[in-house]
């Protein structure tokens, strides 16, 4: 009589195999609020803008986020796309955030164009900008490190994934950076969001890593960090339309598309739209 054999160990399933649809947008929704809550409560106690989205980010959403991962068995990886890309790759990331400045500002400005920034904002913005080194690595720390690690997570890990498995890859994309331009509650910088959000979409979908995307929002806000704090509330005025600043443009987004068919190749398939 034959032994039986061992039964096979169970097949470890994604979270987008465990959840439905609904319940993964429901997840991402609540980080969202609960990150918007915090900052509210921050900015009420007289913490200061950046404290304010430091503060957001760690306690509404990483936390709560690092709790429901160890209860729910989320994979940081497999899950949540954080991988751990080459050098080359992020190098890579790092180029698309620089190319990727043209084109944004230039949406920015039409935005701005049709509803100038509000004065308040912008007097707000400059009084918080740090005059201490202890105030830039607070700033720093908050929009270069924790704004686009929670965004990326939320708007490109859960909300574009989701709707890309759903719908496709260009639904998602509109869709998540729709979004992401709204809760930024910025209407003079609208148009800018909006491409920004186009940009780190069409990241994620030539590498299906969010760890890329977060190294190129990264450089991106500290880019534009250093451009604030140099220009001061000036920032959120407009210039000329130029021939140069026309080709500067085109020239930009001919380098992203190159060095998003790079990244592509060089980072394999779309795993955004796969569910092993």
């Amino acid at each position: 009589m034959e032994k039986p054999a061992d039964p096979q160990p169970p097949t470890s399933l994604d979270l987008w195999q465990r959840w439905p649809h609904f319940l993964i947008l429901g997840m991402a929704f609540m980080l969202i609020i609960s990150n918007y809550a915090w900052q509210v409560l921050i900015l009420g106690a007289h913490g200061g803008i950046f404290l304010a989205v430091l503060g957001g980010a760690v306690l509404g959403v990483l936390l709560p986020l690092y709790i429901w991962s160890r209860r729910l068995g989320i994979d940081r990886q497999r899950d949540l796309r954080l991988d751990l890309p080459r050098p080359g790759i992020l190098l890579a990331a790092a180029l698309m955030a620089v190319c990727s400045l043209a084109p944004t500002s230039f949406l920015a400005e039409l935005s701005l164009r049709l509803k100038p920034a509000d004065p308040q904002w912008a007097a707000d913005l400059a009084a918080n900008m740090p005059k201490t080194w202890g105030g830039w690595i607070l700033v720093c720390s908050a929009t270069v490190l924790a704004a686009p690690l929670v965004e990326e997570i939320l708007f490109r890990g859960l909300i574009h994934r989701t709707a890309s498995l759903a719908w496709g890859p260009v639904p998602a994309a509109l869709v998540s950076s729709l979004l992401f331009a709204i809760i930024h509650s910025q209407p003079w910088f609208i148009f800018g969001l909006l491409g920004v959000g186009l940009v780190l979409a069409f990241v994620f979908e030539a590498t299906g890593s969010v760890t890329t995307c977060i190294v190129t929002h990264g450089v991106y806000n500290a880019i534009s960090l250093v451009m604030i704090s140099t220009a001061g509330e000036d920032h959120a005025q407009t210039s000329p339309l130029t021939l140069t600043k026309v080709a500067w443009v085109a020239v930009s987004l001919a380098a992203m598309i190159m060095l998003g068919r790079w990244l592509r190749d060089h980072t394999g398939t779309r795993p955004s739209r796969t569910r092993e």
